[in-house]
């Protein structure tokens, strides 16, 4: 008998790809209570706690023989009445999704029970016409992924050029002279401390969950009253290309640049830096505050984490290496032929994934005819 084992819990699903990224290897005498259920290549991982998430993913041979948390219902299917993929597709469809969240409990931990998942009643074509609609599927899947990991490798050049053009940030290894934030910005400030009236429409309130690394969204659709906004304003005022610093909350440290023109106002979670151009430009600061090794110098200097906040006062105070103007020069240039970039790779992964929803939809609806699937 082993010492050890394979095991798979929530944390080692990618909820994004619907995949089991890694199993912990964990030793017997510190298995977790929730350490219960051996799964097999084939099984289906559903979880059962915030169903509206989907963290579902299909066993791969790979981790056959795995240990997985009682936290996932696991689905194994009768291969001669279900297609182990076609189960698969079906867990993460929006029948099945919206059915699961429908039926979840618990208003701060929703979840639902095996005899939920279980219940669920899946459509079920004969076994070729099951293999079929599959194998449309995974097609369908596998151009959303390429088009993800698209987007994600853009990305990722973006960081290589910083690195290669400027070393890394802490290390400073160019020689780089130090500035303080403050003696590079014209202006570092946060947004609104109080919880405004919020309105139907009027000028765009932004929180830190509004911010990602493509810019700034409206999509939560929260406005306050122009009267409130010219208040606002008046001590915070965002503008195109300005940096955008979370600095409370759970994407504490995430940075963007602002991509609006249209005026709109900052809660207090997230900080305003007003580039002086003539010293740092946006892009080059922005890139700076990403890398992963400045990010952490950042926290330190702030003594913060998840819940604590990153002050102003402490940003104000912190020093960043500053290269000649004309190299962040050149380095914008490939962050803006980067955006241009992502942005269309950002448009065709979101038609990959309209497509994949779309088929799924009507796949098991009935509607995934041959001719429609061909």
């Amino acid at each position: 008998m082993g010492t050890s084992f394979e095991y798979i819990d929530i944390g080692a699903i990618d909820q994004g790809e619907k995949a089991i990224l890694r199993a912990g290897l964990i030793s017997c005498a510190e298995a977790p209570s929730r350490a219960r259920q051996l799964v097999q290549g084939g099984d289906v991982l559903v979880s059962t706690v915030r169903p509206n998430l989907n963290a579902v993913a299909f066993v791969t041979p790979a981790f056959n023989g795995a240990t997985a948390s009682t936290g996932f219902t696991v689905l194994r299917p009768n291969p001669s009445l279900l297609d182990s993929r076609y189960l698969f597709f079906w867990v993460r469809s929006p029948q099945f999704v919206a059915e699961m969240t429908m039926n979840a409990t618990g208003a701060s931990y929703p979840a639902v029970s095996d005899a939920i998942v279980k219940r669920s009643v899946i459509p079920s074509p004969p076994l070729p016409e099951q293999r079929r609609i599959a194998a449309i599927l995974d097609k369908a899947n596998a151009i959303r992924r390429q088009r993800r990991q698209s987007l994600e490798l853009t990305q990722d050049l973006l960081r290589s050029a910083f690195l290669d053009m400027f070393g890394d940030p802490v290390v400073n290894s160019n020689g780089h002279r130090w500035r303080q934030l403050r003696d590079v910005c014209l202006k570092i400030t946060d947004g609104e401390h109080l919880n405004p009236a919020l309105v139907s429409s009027g000028v765009p309130l932004v929180m830190a969950g509004d911010l990602s690394d493509a810019g700034v969204s409206f999509d939560a659709g929260k406005f306050v009253s122009e009267a409130d906004a010219a208040r606002f304003r008046g001590k915070c005022a965002p503008e195109l290309s300005d940096v955008l610093l979370v600095g409370r909350g759970a994407t504490i440290g995430r940075s963007t640049l602002v991509d609006k023109s249209e005026p709109f106002c900052l809660m207090g979670s997230v900080i305003l830096l007003k580039c002086d151009k003539s010293l740092v430009l946006p892009d080059y600061l922005v890139s700076l505050l990403r890398e992963p090794s400045y990010r952490k110098k950042l926290f330190s200097t702030s003594g913060s984490s998840a819940q604590q906040a990153i002050y102003l006062k402490d940003v104000a105070a912190l020093p960043i290496p500053l290269p000649a103007l004309r190299q962040q020069q050149l380095f914008c240039e490939i962050a803006l032929a980067t955006r241009r970039r992502m942005a269309i790779l950002k448009d065709a992964q979101e038609a990959g994934e309209a497509l994949f929803q779309s088929l799924s939809q009507r796949a098991f609806a009935g509607e995934l005819t041959t001719t429609a699937g061909a």
